[in-house]
């Protein structure tokens, strides 16, 4: 299992050459931290040798948040030049390969991402994540971008799924319909106050309390910029 000692080892070089990145545990977050986090995390491999070193982008304003699902939504393996996506600690070689790729491609990447729609327009591009951009996601992003007709037209199609009061089975789900129901109302009135409001409440709760707090950068939506 790969551990967040042997992480901090690795990213020593990293952190010293870029003041724009921090270390949480096994993660590397590019600042600033505000409505999508961009970071590459240190997953563990079943081999104990091996491990994967992926960049990550998350959503942080979305109402369902769920910790085990903090991996983010739109994210891809760093593939090694040799060994595809496996990178092994015992390589003596793999510390300076893979600085050298997260210097060149990965940070460059990641950094150019650096407004609000930028970030947006790459997920819904992006091939590993288009399957999981369902009808609420794209509801929700749009309200965030102030594309309120858009996001009325969404609403036309789903939102009966909400107006009814089902339930989830799961508990761990039971609260979405609620969240998504709330939208509904100052949507179609085009309250952008009121939406405003649920956003940054959202956004608070799946950022406090988490290793990102001390970091984020509370920021208006674009959907503000009309109030």
């Amino acid at each position: 299992m790969t551990t967040a000692r042997q992480v901090r080892q690795l990213a020593k070089p990293l952190l010293a050459r870029h003041p724009d990145l921090v270390l949480t545990g096994r993660t590397l977050t590019l600042l600033p931290v505000r409505h999508i986090v961009r970071r590459i995390e240190f997953l563990s491999s079943p081999r104990a040798d091996d491990f994967y070193p992926t960049w990550i982008l998350t959503e942080m304003f979305l109402p369902w948040f769920d910790r085990s699902e903090a991996i983010g939504r739109c994210n891809e393996r760093l593939a090694h030049p040799v060994r595809g996506w496996n990178w092994s600690w015992s390589d003596p070689a793999m510390a300076d390969d893979l600085v050298h790729h997260i210097e060149t491609k990965i940070l460059p990447m990641l950094r150019s991402l650096d407004t609000f729609r930028t970030c947006l327009s790459f997920i819904r591009r992006h091939p590993e994540t288009i399957p999981r951009l369902d009808q609420s996601w794209s509801m929700v992003t749009d309200i965030a971008c102030g594309d309120l007709d858009a996001a009325r037209s969404v609403w036309g199609q789903i939102g009966h799924r909400y107006r009814d009061g089902r339930r989830s089975s799961d508990p761990q789900l039971r609260y979405r319909p609620e969240r998504y129901a709330a939208i509904g109302e100052p949507l179609l009135a085009g309250d952008r106050t009121k939406l405003a409001s649920l956003l940054h409440a959202w956004e608070a709760e799946n950022i406090c309390g988490g290793n990102m707090e001390p970091y984020w950068q509370w920021t208006p939506f674009p959907l503000e910029d009309h109030l």
